[in-house]
């Protein structure tokens, strides 16, 4: 039989790995460009204005639709139980 969760060899990041960060590419006046650029720019740009405010604010959350045809889940299943009594099913 398989053997279920856990850590699993070679999954994960490497050993030593890192993330890497603006830091590491660009200098302190480059950033502060790049800055300035998004500050400028941003709201002419759709992209611009959604990257800037994912990166201030985070990603806005994906809202999960629980309805069936219309109605909560709650409700439906409410339905289902009333059929189930009254021998419907």
């Amino acid at each position: 039989m398989a053997k279920l969760g856990g850590k699993r060899k070679g999954a994960g990041n490497k050993e030593g790995s890192i993330r890497p960060n603006f830091n590491a590419y660009w200098n302190a006046e480059e950033i502060e460009e790049y800055m300035t650029f998004l500050k400028k720019n941003y709201q002419s740009s759709p992209e611009l204005t959604k990257y800037v405010g994912d990166h201030l604010f985070g990603k806005a959350p994906q809202g999960i639709d629980l309805t069936t045809k219309g109605e909560k889940l709650g409700s439906f299943f409410e339905k289902i139980n009333e059929q189930r009594k009254s021998g419907d099913i």
